[in-house]
């Protein structure tokens, strides 16, 4: 006769804590609601920031950067970065710096424009990129050994079925080399992922040795740049990807190191802004078409290493959140309190999860966020602030704050990124 298995409370308390934090996922997107009418709130927007070009670049924030160059040298560097920023203008390449740039930051925004056009060899070639950063290494080992990545629609619309994760994360089927697969669909995602078990699988080899890369709960991962020779989803088929092949133990979201989720892989970033996209998560469908030359007059949709939206606020103000549909939850940091026109209530402490680890954060509990999304308005009975504001001079673009899958999972989103183009709407009931 067998002993029972002995439940110790370490394990039970921690699995406790994920219940917990599970359950308050929930009901915080239960707390969301779309009215047809917002108030005007009587609490004018305050507008924090700075009121010189060199002040706004210290603190990182390009786009008021932008609005604040006066010399010949500080105008030529803000064309390059709405250039980046807002894909605008011609493409005939980056802007080269007058001889008096000086110590304008050129080589940050050269290296984005670069990782934003998928041109991976110029960022081998840019004077003064940090070699031992992991993405300039990754970008040379893709530029070495991809062929020119391609896309081909079987019509002008694809529409396939997409599943939802426990975790509030959208799913497709996807075929890697031929074989079938469930991947994240993740704006949020900077590169597409592969689990190192599906490569091996498919016959997918490394390009380079392993770098580090960091993860939004900034636990740091292992992954090697790859190849994916073919990637179908639907009739849509996309050739010569460049990826990253992630650990296996590392593609899974943990509970204090116990796998919760296993991923096989993430539909990332560089795959999707080529893309006409529409997730509509409450019918469960993606759709994807060929995105064709009709750019926005005023643009919708922006980027900066990750694709953002500016979103108003009853006060006036504008808030810049960036757009994750692989973060569960929407949350604000300090710049956007005074914006809101909200204050913190108490401080808790929240999990935060993501790729390889699982994390216990503080966060300032809100109540009463209002914003208006595109032409929806949406109200958040509470929302969650984290405290530590980003470190804007590695991000160089100072956000307000992420929106995520409580608020886009409850509607439809229509991402067409080369034509600047952001929708985000609710059908009719």
């Amino acid at each position: 006769m067998s002993c029972p298995p002995i439940v110790r409370p370490r394990l039970f308390y921690q699995l406790l804590v994920g219940a917990l934090c599970l359950a308050k996922t929930n009901a915080l997107a239960q707390n969301i609601s779309f009215p047809t009418a917002i108030e005007p709130d009587t609490v004018e927007c305050e507008r924090p920031g700075p009121a010189k070009f060199s002040a706004a670049l210290a603190q990182g924030d390009f786009l008021a950067a932008v609005t604040l160059a006066e010399t010949e040298a500080e105008l030529w560097w803000s064309q390059a970065v709405t250039q980046v920023i807002w894909q605008s203008g011609s493409d005939g390449g980056f802007p080269q710096p007058p001889e008096d740039a000086g110590a304008l930051p050129w080589t940050e925004v050269e290296y984005a424009y670069a990782w934003s056009r998928g041109d991976y060899a110029r960022i081998g070639r840019i004077k003064g990129a940090d070699r031992n950063d992991a993405f300039p290494r990754m970008a040379t080992a893709w530029a070495e050994g991809s062929r020119t990545p391609t896309f081909a629609f079987p019509d002008s619309t694809v529409s396939v079925p997409m599943r939802i994760s426990s975790g509030k994360n959208p799913l497709v089927e996807v075929k890697v080399n031929g074989v079938s697969h469930w991947f994240w669909v993740d704006t949020g995602a900077g590169v597409t992922v592969l689990s190192s078990r599906i490569a091996q699988a498919v016959g997918i080899a490394p390009l380079g040795g392993y770098a580090e890369i960091g993860t939004s709960t900034r636990h740091r991962v292992w992954g090697r740049p790859a190849v994916i020779d073919s990637l179908e989803i639907g009739g849509f088929c996309a050739r010569n990807q460049p990826a990253v092949i992630l650990r296996k133990r590392d593609l899974a979201l943990r509970l204090f190191g116990i796998p919760l989720l296993r991923i096989d892989g993430i539909v990332g970033w560089p795959l999707l802004r080529e893309l006409d996209v529409e997730l509509n998560v409450p019918g469960r469908t993606l759709t994807l078409r060929p995105s064709q030359p009709d750019p926005a007059d005023s643009p919708q949709i922006g980027w900066y290493w990750q694709p953002f939206v500016e979103v108003a606020t009853p006060p006036g103000c504008t808030l810049r959140l960036k757009l994750d549909t692989g973060s569960a939850k929407t949350f604000f940091h300090p710049s956007a309190y005074p914006k809101l026109g909200v204050v913190p209530r108490n401080q808790t402490r929240t999990l935060r999860t993501g790729v390889g680890a699982t994390k216990l954060m503080r966060t300032d509990q809100l109540e009463r966020v209002r914003l208006v999304l595109g032409e929806q308005l949406v109200e958040m009975a509470a929302a969650e602030g984290f405290p530590e504001e980003p470190n804007a001079k590695e991000e160089l673009m100072r956000f307000d704050g992420v929106i995520g899958q409580d608020i886009l999972g409850r509607g439809t989103v229509r991402i067409d990124f080369r034509n600047r183009r952001f929708r985000f709407f609710r059908e009719a009931r």
